[in-house]
């Protein structure tokens, strides 16, 4: 199970198992009303509805959160993924670690925007597997107005990122 999965477990996808007549089936889980948007110091919804407005005219509808912190005890990460989006469940998640004083607004409005792009330019399936990031993705991304002062905020403070 994936770790989207997780959030919003959907039980219709269970066999069918033998039940009594009266026991009333499982209602499904709504991502959109469990996930926490509001962090300590950046507000997922209201950067998600700026991003949405100025560059997709408000048309991405992905539910919104953020995701687990890993585990205590955990053996130190090498990589981090900031952001995933689920196409399944059309959901945002974002890692807590940027919801940190040092992490800028417009960083985290890049996560964003990165992953609404997956909402609106799915992944075309190539040789049978997704292509995440095709070249017109990857074109797109580079389009974005802060992507330079992004990456180059990246560079500077992935390292601090993991270290958490």
């Amino acid at each position: 199970m994936g770790p989207a999965a997780q959030l919003a477990f959907d039980f219709r996808r269970l066999p069918a198992v033998a039940a009594e007549p009266t026991a009333p089936s499982p209602a499904p889980c709504s991502t959109r009303d469990t996930l926490r948007t509001r962090g300590v110091h950046h507000d997922l919804r209201a950067l998600f509805d700026a991003v949405n407005a100025r560059h997709f005219g408000g048309s991405v509808d992905a539910a919104l959160g953020w995701g687990r912190p890993a585990p205590r005890g955990r053996k130190r990460p090498r990589s981090i993924s900031l952001g995933t989006y689920d196409y399944e469940l059309k959901l945002v998640r974002v890692h807590p670690a940027l919801d940190q004083e040092f992490v800028p607004r417009f960083y985290v409005e890049y996560i964003l925007f990165h992953e609404m792009l997956h909402h609106v330019m799915p992944a075309p399936v190539v040789d049978g597997r997704r292509r995440l990031h095709s070249p017109a993705f990857r074109a797109r991304e580079r389009a974005y107005p802060d992507y330079a002062r992004t990456v180059e905020w990246e560079q500077r403070f992935l390292r601090r990122l993991l270290n958490g």
